[in-house]
């Protein structure tokens, strides 16, 4: 049963004045046999054939049988022609008076309580969505990450395996095993001028060209034991390498202190102790 028109819905000349006594003539479709049309939404309450407008023009509402095809003719009050609809195209779905209603979650994993609704309610919605509904199926963060194999931001041991190509950027407390790279990146620091190392040049090439490298005291920059830093000379002097009040000791002698880098040449620093760093390559 669906909804041909809603009440007061009027009937109007081509200058919107309402048409007092205009009427709607209901017949089967594609002839004159007239069609009876219903006030209720169960087809009980006929309203016969015709409907006359009010003095304003007003219909009440009037229903059609969906499985019926109906032709409908608005004419005025002398009974000329002002419209002919055949068939009457109404959605079954669309107008059909809704006398209730209900949800249910489906394969979401979500489930309802409430329903079915028919005057006014509340339906509840409770569970978790699964993933292959947008959600997680989870109800904690542990759970939702495992089963969208998503890892936790931050620190965590949710990541063992990085794929080809993945870029690794410094941040947090940087120690002696911490992820590097793969290759030798260059650092940041501005070459021309004495470099002091930083944290941020542990497991990187630090190129200079003038002014040699300096190691601060652990006591300032605590660089962790095991931290590795590439010395490059880009230039074709030699340059020098000076530690403050901790030790550099030349590997393979019994050499400390302040060591001198060919031109072009390389150093390789690895920290041994607290206060101790070992230097290797093209070195005096």
């Amino acid at each position: 049963m669906s909804l041909f028109h809603a009440g007061l819905q009027p009937a109007i000349d081509s200058d919107g004045a309402p048409i007092a006594g205009a009427t709607w003539n209901f017949y089967a479709t594609g002839t004159t046999t007239p069609r009876n049309v219903f006030s209720d939404s169960g087809c009980t309450l006929s309203l016969g054939s015709t409907q006359t407008a009010d003095a304003a023009g007003r219909f009440a509402a009037a229903f059609v049988k969906d499985a019926t095809p109906t032709r409908a003719i608005l004419k005025d009050a002398g009974g000329a022609t002002l419209l002919d609809i055949d068939p009457v195209t109404v959605s079954s779905g669309g107008c059909t008076i809704v006398s209730s209603i209900d949800v249910s979650g489906g394969t979401t994993g979500l489930t309802t309580t409430g329903g079915p609704v028919t005057s006014s309610g509340t339906i509840t919605v409770a569970g978790t969505l699964a993933v292959a509904n947008g959600g997680t199926g989870a109800t904690t963060a542990t759970t939702a990450r495992n089963a969208l194999s998503a890892a936790k931001s931050g620190a965590n041991t949710d990541i063992t395996s990085l794929e080809d190509g993945t870029t690794i950027a410094a941040g947090g407390t940087i120690a002696g095993n911490s992820i590097g790279f793969r290759g030798l990146p260059l650092s940041s620091q501005t070459q021309g001028a004495l470099i002091t190392l930083a944290l941020t040049d542990a497991g990187k090439r630090v190129a200079n060209t003038t002014g040699g490298w300096a190691i601060p005291a652990n006591g300032t920059v605590a660089f962790p034991i095991d931290t590795v830093i590439a010395l490059y000379n880009n230039s074709g002097s030699t340059r020098t390498v000076a530690i403050t009040t901790d030790t550099l000791r030349w590997a393979g002698t019994t050499s400390t202190g302040t060591r001198t880098v060919a031109a072009y040449g390389w150093c390789w620093l690895t920290k041994v102790a607290s206060t101790e760093w070992s230097a290797s390559g093209n070195l005096t």
